[in-house]
């Protein structure tokens, strides 16, 4: 990256990455060349492709630029795993870049920021105890009786059946086709990420 060998990874293992280990914003790369296959010693000590990256600097002229990339659920295809309704989703890229004179044709500066935010809904399928086995309603497996019997709870398991969340979706049966006392429970728990993105402001 501007002639310096950069090998390791940025905090999220992703690259381009900044001489602080964060990543560089998309207004941030003037250029970049990818190299593969024979290439010069001075690419030495790594196989395969080898990328070169040259960052933005300033001008005689002050010149800067803002942005906004959306992507949200109302926007995105229900996933096969979903409901009938898309869980939530929304994320936000944005940033903006400032480059200018500091002395006119000799020294120039150059700032450029970006940041990340993200809520993201997660469609996920857990396996409940049902209504009947959180009302101590069984059915004896493999008896063959077609009657369920009432059986009390104990007080410590009735304190351990409030960690399950409560069942929204179909009963499991067993191989054979007798109630388990197990259910389906689908939710969508949201995950929350933000970051920033700014290398050093170059001058």
């Amino acid at each position: 990256m501007n002639g310096v060998e950069f090998t390791s990874a940025s905090e999220i293992n992703n690259t381009p990455g900044g001489a602080r280990g964060q990543l560089l914003g998309v207004e941030a790369v003037r250029e970049f060349e990818v190299v593969t296959g024979t290439y010069g010693a001075e690419y030495g000590k790594r196989p395969g492709g080898q990328v070169n990256i040259v960052t933005a600097s300033g001008s005689n002229q002050l010149h800067g630029s803002a942005y906004d990339f959306l992507r949200n659920s109302a926007l995105d295809a229900r996933n096969f795993f979903d409901q009938a309704k898309t869980p939530q989703f929304q994320r936000n890229v944005f940033g903006g870049s400032l480059g200018g004179p500091i002395k006119k044709d000799k020294t120039f500066l150059f700032g450029n920021y970006e940041g990340f935010r993200q809520n993201l809904g997660l469609s996920n399928v857990t396996f409940v105890p049902d209504d009947n086995a959180r009302n101590g309603v069984i059915t004896p497996l493999g008896s063959g009786c077609p009657v369920a019997q009432q059986a009390a709870c104990a007080a410590e398991v009735t304190a351990l059946l409030t960690l399950w969340p409560d069942a929204n979706g179909p009963e499991v049966p067993t191989s054979t086709g007798e109630p388990s006392g197990i259910a389906k429970s689908f939710s969508n728990p949201l995950q929350h990420m933000a970051t920033r993105r700014n290398p050093d402001v170059g001058a």
